[in-house]
């Protein structure tokens, strides 16, 4: 592993910044759609051992066992996946995107807290995701990452995407 860092920094030492920046930009994004990919699959994974344990029937060779009734699976319905625009800070976006992450995603009681988080800061871009960047991506955060955010564009509505820096600062 060291002998990999060792030629990462070299590799990036050869980059002028532009590039650099590209790069990570680059690497965040494919962690980003590693996230979604991983809860994505752990849906799926769920789903299929909840729908291939439902009608267990258990037997012993030596002698017969009655089955046992049936399990109703639970109710479940197969969503389209949901495409949001990414929000980047620009206010005269924020209305609509906030909409639809609001009735799509966190209203979703299938969703877990944690789940719900992933979505929104994999849903953010530029500003507003370094707005929040400090903020652990747990449960127990999610309440005040939506907080921070629409705290952000509330007190800057109408103002231009360069006051997210200036109230950063």
């Amino acid at each position: 592993m060291g002998r990999l860092t060792g030629l990462d920094d070299e590799i990036h030492e050869l980059m002028d910044d532009s590039e650099y920046d590209a790069d990570v930009q680059k690497c965040e994004e494919y962690i980003e759609s590693a996230k979604r990919a991983i809860l994505w699959t752990s849906r799926q994974i769920e789903k299929l051992l909840a729908l291939s344990t439902a009608n267990v029937t258990i037997t012993d060779a030596r002698e017969a066992v009655p089955a046992l009734a049936p399990i109703a699976p639970s109710a479940t319905v197969r969503l389209h996946p949901i495409k949001l625009e990414p929000f980047s800070g620009d206010i005269e976006t924020w209305a609509r995107f906030w909409e639809q992450f609001t009735q799509s995603i966190d209203k979703d009681s299938s969703l877990s807290t944690i789940s719900k988080h992933i979505f929104l800061r994999g849903y953010l871009e530029e500003e507003p995701k370094h707005l929040v960047e400090g903020i652990a991506v747990i449960a127990e955060t999610y309440e005040e990452t939506k907080k921070i955010l629409r705290l952000a564009t509330a007190t800057r509505t109408g103002l231009s995407r360069l006051t997210w820096t200036t109230w950063r600062m």
